[in-house]
């Protein structure tokens, strides 16, 4: 075995170095590692506890009396090993012993299993588990408790030592333990011997891109490997919506096939979209991108651009590549592995495609402000006005694809045309566990507005340990303000994520009201604007709708569907002259909605499509908003209160489901006119009365 596995490893102590213990990373996390030990080395310690002298949180534990199992988390870049639940014979030990001076050496053992066993303890539980057999120059000492006992031929994981006294022979936990302290256990983290990889193609549904699936298909499976290919793979009858949550669910990778159809794709944005939510800040289930005949300064839109950015892309642009390209990712998958980290960043080109978000982070060249198909709206010039000014605090509501990130993304860009620094974030990218803590979120905040500004910040340790997590924050905000002599801009896209965890949201948007009004207190704090936007009612997710930065503070506007001027001037920059009946039909079916505005009139330009026609094909297979509405059906999927709603909209009844019409208003299915809830366009009403 090389020593690449000592890079997994780490020692566990506590503050005053008394006791200690050996531990392994089995998961990383953005900036954490999750550690596996044994539940006596810690639970004895009343110290801080130290991983390689880092301190560290223990989030799930055992019992020594029983499943002697510990997780911990911490702050340190070590790669985590592979767990597998197998049968082995030939085996090896790597934990810490007693060194001179009161250090510690890493030590190899080679053993091999003596018997397998069931341990009963007091406690009841049933632990299945390894009596090893060790070489007679070897002994397991104490500090190898929680060392990961190696298969030597698969160089996986299988138990974890336990071991109070140092003795002769070992003991071992079986991995599969983890399971039963860790009850929201990522998927697959554990692996069964034997295991075939299942990889998922995620593509658009037309030709040539189906054809090109389905060879790639036919070579994975050649290989051994399992796929699904919705097209083909989902059996007539079944409810599509549930077969593809599934099959992405169980995935461990997803191809993607980036092609100019698959990115006009809302289908394969949601793909992708439910591999980041799964990942949970981790790289698996693995994404696989490869570019079908795709320049790489072809337009891809910002919510997948942000993805996939720093991923590794592979080429395809002949059927002879195919093959290459399945080999080049059966070695990655042979090595549980994932493609390497792109060094540069992809760019983006202005494009008179319709894309479904407009970047936020711009890089250089695109979505400029005078881009020839951004309809400039009334309100937009007020942001810049305020922007300018001090005391700034802008919200942006409106339903998705409304042109929140449009104005956001030119926003960004003023304040770099006025000098202003600026970190943008966007919390649809940030994953539960880190939406569900407020220490992890506001210190993952600080951090990275430190690290994008390149700025050090220093705290005296002891200190930040005596404080609250939003004392915590502001002290580091305050640090950060002044070293700058510039404005600094947060700007925070999808605001509401944050709405569905209620307690945290309550806390973050209380300080960051806090923060904005320190700016008439204190000059310093002046230096912070804020720019929010949100689709969704923030008294959803805020109890304290008067102490957050929503309400009776700052610059808030709602963006609104175009108007009939507003489309005609949008009409006129696509080359149409369109009459004022046919302006008003196009109004009426897609409701000014932006996103499908363009999405019509690029298809009457480019495809030479009559509105007409496209409005009499608006429901069937071939329709040019088949995949938008497949997206309606995936979001409102097992969601049987938006469904009823729907219906009740649909009879013409009112509706009383104040919670779950902010909900349909923010998806911009449908819009509250007089007091009375209706679909937002035609296309839409249509739609669901024949799907519901």
């Amino acid at each position: 075995m090389t020593n690449s596995f000592n890079n997994s490893l780490v020692l566990i102590t506590n503050s005053e170095n008394q006791n200690f213990g050996t531990g392994f990373v089995i998961r990383k996390e953005r900036n954490y590692c999750y550690i596996l030990t044994c539940s006596h080395v810690i639970e004895k310690d009343s110290k801080a506890i130290l991983v390689d002298k880092i301190e560290s949180k223990i989030v799930y534990q055992g019992s020594s009396d029983g499943i002697d199992l510990a997780i911990l988390k911490v702050i340190i870049d070590k790669e985590p090993l592979v767990l597998e639940v197998s049968d082995c014979n030939d085996f090896e030990i790597r934990g810490f012993r007693s060194f001179k001076n009161n250090d510690h050496i890493l030590e190899p053992i080679d053993c091999k299993i003596d018997t397998k066993i069931e341990f009963r303890p007091k406690s009841g539980e049933v632990v299945h588990g390894w009596k090893l057999n060790i070489d007679d120059s070897d002994t397991v000492e104490k500090g190898y408790s929680g060392s990961p006992l190696i298969c030597k031929k698969s160089g996986k994981v299988v138990a974890v030592i336990s071991n109070r006294k140092g003795v002769k022979d070992g003991f071992a936990i079986s991995i599969e333990h983890l399971r039963d302290i860790w009850k929201d256990i990522p998927r697959n983290l554990i692996r069964n011997n034997g295991y075939v990889p299942k990889i998922f193609i995620s593509t658009a549904h037309r030709e040539p891109d189906i054809n090109i699936a389905t060879n790639f298909t036919k070579e994975l499976n050649d290989l051994g490997y399992r796929t699904f290919l919705a097209k083909t793979d989902i059996p007539m009858g079944k409810d599509w919506l549930s077969e593809i949550n599934n099959e992405l669910e169980e995935c461990d990778y997803l191809l993607l096939l980036l092609s100019k159809n698959s990115l006009a794709s809302e289908m394969v944005l949601e793909e992708v979209q439910k591999i980041k939510e799964l990942q949970r800040g981790s790289d698996f289930p693995a994404i696989l991108p490869v570019r079908i005949n795709l320049p790489f300064d072809y337009n891809i839109n910002y919510a997948l651009l942000k993805q996939i950015d720093k991923i590794q892309q592979l080429v395809w642009e002949s059927e002879q590549d195919t093959k290459k390209i399945v080999e080049k990712i059966s070695m990655v998958i042979s090595k549980s592995g994932f493609l390497e980290s792109s060094t540069e960043s992809l760019s983006l080109i202005e494009t008179d495609i319709p894309v479904p978000n407009a970047p936020l982070e711009q890089p250089t060249g695109t979505v400029p402000l005078d881009s020839h198909y951004y309809i400039t709206r009334s309100d937009d010039n007020r942001c810049y006005q305020t922007l300018s000014e001090k005391y700034s605090l802008i919200r942006i509501k409106a339903p998705r694809q409304y042109g929140k990130t449009s104005l956001l993304a030119r926003l960004i860009l003023k304040a770099k045309e006025l000098e202003y620094r600026v970190v943008p974030f966007n919390f649809q990218e940030f994953d539960k566990p880190l939406l569900n803590d407020l220490d992890e979120l506001l210190e993952f905040i600080c951090e990275m507005v430190a690290f994008e500004l390149d700025i050090e910040v220093n705290i005296n340790p002891r200190i930040l340990k005596r404080l609250t997590p939003k004392t915590k924050a502001t002290k580091y905000m305050q640090k950060i303000l002044e070293k700058l002599d510039k404005p600094l801009v947060l700007a925070i896209d999808e605001a509401d994520k944050l709405f569905d965890y209620a307690e945290v949201s309550d806390e973050f948007f209380g300080l960051i009201r806090a923060w904005h009004e320190k700016s008439r207190l204190q000059p310093i704090w002046e230096n912070l604007k804020i720019l929010l936007s949100h689709s969704t009612e923030p008294l959803l997710g805020i109890t304290s709708i008067n102490q957050s930065p929503f309400h009776n503070v700052g610059l808030g506007i709602e963006l609104k569907p175009f108007t009939g001027k507003e489309l005609k001037d949008l009409s006129i920059r696509h080359g149409l002259t369109l009459k004022d009946d046919e302006l008003d039909n196009l109004e009426n079916f897609i409701g000014g909605h932006p996103y499908l505005s363009r999405k019509v009139l690029y298809a009457m330009v480019n495809e030479n499509e009559s509105f007409s026609n496209i409005r009499e094909n608006a429901h069937t297979d071939k329709s040019i908003f088949n995949d938008h509405m497949r997206r309606y059906l995936w979001i409102l999927r097992d969601n049987e209160r938006l469904i009823e709603l729907l219906q009740t909209i649909l009879k013409g009844n009112n509706c009383n489901d104040d919670t779950s019409g902010y909900i349909l208003e923010a998806t911009g299915l449908i819009k509250n006119t007089m007091n009375k809830a209706q679909f937002s366009c035609e296309l839409y009403q249509e739609f669901f009365s024949k799907k519901l």
